[in-house]
């Protein structure tokens, strides 16, 4: 298993490096303020290939594999995690439907993407997070029935996918025409991602794939839910760096605040938890890319182990900047605030648990 990213991988992540350094960081509050993506940024996004991945077949730029996408999501989430989170998941539908839709659908659907087309894929329910194998949605003939949340673009994508559970787990194309109960979440972080909570009852809809294989389509919804391992890791590294820097410019008594223990270990302890999530993380995509029988159980632990780094990271760089942590002069409160809701998105009931263990981190 060779995990050391390729040189090709190599220059992408220096490209989307200095695309969010120079053009998203730079916009992360107004684009928290307006509710959406610049236009601007969106744009730029969609024309690098990025937003939506698209084989050349179909009009775009071509696909990426899963390790690339993972590396993508922590360099776009750096930026902002807001932005990453509406931009790739959009995008998400455009995967899935490459991996697990007939040729027919990908004909249809797909060259929408390169166009500028915004997707949709309802995954994440209120017990249920991202975790597909315990969702509540039923798929009863071509009508659809459950309540999702968490549901990118509900009001404006022109590809929208939805995931049902049980026995029969599915992704269903729900048709442009087809109106949907939708109302906007407001939410404590990922302002700059447009969330709604939609109710399907009796939406009528198409299965992805036809009569599909069950292999395809959970390697296709795990690719979408370790993207979010890969926007939990690029949200972290953004806190640890920044509050790494505060430590060092922040002076008591006489001395820069990063030399005291009580904070030069919690930064360490911070880097050691983010380096965990990433090789879990890359570890997963290389199981998913090979079609691994453990690639569930990777990508379920990639992602709670991202989810609890993002959010500990986050809380720390608060808690180091002390009062200025909750100032919107700083970053900090916004990733914190990101984090909590990305945790949540991902799995509602680990929020308790990350919070008791790091209770006990302190105890000890």
């Amino acid at each position: 298993m060779e995990l050391e990213p390729t040189d090709e991988q190599k220059a992408i992540v220096d490209a989307i490096r200095d695309f969010a350094q120079n053009e998203v960081r730079p916009a992360n509050r107004e684009c928290e303020e307006a509710g959406v993506v610049s236009e601007r940024i969106e744009k730029q996004l969609v024309e690098m290939g990025v937003a939506a991945p698209v084989a050349e077949q179909y009009g775009g730029q071509g696909t990426f594999d899963t390790m690339t996408s993972v590396l993508i999501a922590e360099e776009l989430s750096w930026g902002d995690p807001g932005v990453a989170f509406s931009i790739l998941g959009s995008g998400l539908a455009a995967t899935i439907v490459d991996l697990a839709g007939t040729d027919a659908q990908k004909s249809e659907l797909l060259p929408k993407f390169t166009e500028g087309a915004r997707g949709s894929v309802a995954l994440a329910e209120r017990d249920a997070g991202a975790d597909f194998t315990v969702l509540e949605a039923r798929a009863t003939k071509d009508e659809i029935h459950g309540l999702k949340y968490g549901v990118l673009h509900a009001d404006s994508a022109a590809v929208r996918l939805v995931v049902t559970g049980g026995d029969d787990l599915g992704v269903w194309i729900v048709p442009e025409a087809e109106e949907l109960s939708a109302q906007q979440e407001d939410k404590l972080g990922l302002r700059a991602a447009s969330t709604f909570k939609v109710r399907f009852e009796g939406v009528k809809t198409e299965r992805l794939g036809g009569s599909p294989d069950p292999a395809k389509v959970r390697l296709a919804l795990l690719r979408a839910k370790l993207l979010n391992a890969g926007i939990a890791i690029g949200l972290g590294r953004a806190a640890l760096e920044y509050a790494s820097v505060y430590a060092q410019e922040r002076t008591a008594f006489g001395r820069p605040i990063g030399a005291f223990q009580g904070i030069s270990f919690k930064i360490a302890d911070r880097a050691m938890d983010l380096e965990t999530a990433r090789l879990l993380a890359w570890k997963a995509a290389w199981a998913i890319d090979n079609d691994l029988n453990d690639a569930h159980e990777l990508v379920m632990s990639a992602c709670g182990h991202a989810a609890a780094a993002a959010v500990t990271t986050a809380d720390d760089g608060v808690q180091i900047l002390g009062g200025h942590g909750y100032m919107r002069d700083h970053p900090e409160e916004l990733w914190y605030r990101d984090a909590m809701t990305l945790a949540t998105f991902d799995s509602p009931s680990m929020i308790g648990d990350v919070f008791l263990s790091k209770t006990y981190e302190v105890a000890e």
